[in-house]
């Protein structure tokens, strides 16, 4: 997500070199291109983000649905690859939210598969009756502004981001709740978990 904002400065740059203001169709063909390369390259989390800033900034609506239809058909491949790089055993290491962070005093586990993730105690080796929660692995479609293609929706509602962070460690992100396809959005102070991977 970084990347592409870091895209779009550089798009209105490049506008602002040729002295005059970028307009919407500008911006419009610059995320258009950003995605047909994503996809060229197999960067199918690339591309979700692009099609859904395109149809945030678009108010016809066929053209909307020809990017929803776009987003549906990029979202199994690109969630599919997502699920493979979060998959392993993970041990908590730090925790805490953008107001501090601190260093886990326990070794909680987790283990995520292809269908779940589930959270042992301490010391308990993965063992089954370590076992103290278990979730099943469903991607949230709810309707949002952000994109939250990769979002998880627990049993109790809440809704987590659960990504590799920039230092190649497991993040679990509280990011809001879902209700009746619609969520509340956090986006401060938001819970944060870090993991690192158990060999």
């Amino acid at each position: 997500m970084k990347t592409l904002l870091i895209s779009f400065v550089i798009l209105l740059s490049v506008g602002s070199s040729f002295s005059q203001k970028p307009t919407m169709k500008m911006i419009k063909e610059g995320w258009t291109k950003k995605a047909d390369s994503c996809v060229l390259n197999f960067d199918y989390r690339c591309a979700l983000i692009s099609l859904h800033l395109l149809v945030q900034s678009s108010h016809d609506s066929a053209y909307n649905e020809r990017l929803n239809s776009k987003i549906d058909s990029i979202k199994p491949m690109a969630r599919k690859n997502h699920l493979k790089s979060i998959q392993g055993k993970w041990k908590l290491v730090e925790f805490g939210s953008n107001w501090g962070y601190n260093k886990a005093e326990n070794d909680t586990l987790i283990l995520i598969d292809d269908s779940s993730i589930s959270y042992y105690l301490p010391n308990s080796h993965f063992k089954e009756k370590g076992l103290i929660r278990k979730e099943k692995l469903i991607y949230s479609d709810a309707i949002s502004l952000y994109p939250i293609f990769f979002n998880f929706k627990y049993s109790d509602g809440t809704l987590w981001n659960i990504d590799i962070s920039e230092k190649n460690r497991l993040q679990m992100t509280y990011t809001g709740n879902e209700e009746n396809n619609e969520r509340s959005i956090i986006v401060c102070g938001n819970s944060e978990y870090y993991f690192k991977k158990v060999k």
